[in-house]
């Protein structure tokens, strides 16, 4: 049974609290404010809070947002290509060098 409109707006109160450090999570709008709330769970969210997220969004939503995060870690790239079914190619940041690796290699 689809989620309503309503539900999807209580759903966002059950998000783990630190994914929205720092702003107000209150004023968050699930439809207006995708292009926040979609990074912030992938980025930073748990396994709980990616469900709550399928609940809300459709996955060519979530696709279409999250191929664009830039500074994705491996594993991130790797758990949501899987997740999403779409080739880790498709992110944006799968070529890009992350600011750790690039310390790490001394390459800057």
């Amino acid at each position: 049974m689809p989620v309503k409109n309503i539900e999807k707006q209580e759903l966002l109160d059950h998000l783990s609290k630190e994914i929205f450090w720092n702003c107000n999570r209150s004023i968050l709008k699930y439809d207006e404010d995708k292009n926040i709330i979609i990074p912030r769970i992938i980025e930073y969210g748990r396994p709980n809070d990616e469900l709550i997220m399928f609940k809300i969004y459709t996955s060519r939503e979530i696709k279409k947002i999250a191929v664009k995060i830039e500074g994705l870690n491996k594993e991130k790239i790797f758990h949501f290509s899987k997740l999403l079914k779409i080739s880790q190619k498709r992110f944006t940041s799968y070529n890009k060098k992350q600011w750790h690796e690039l310390v790490n290699n001394n390459d800057i």
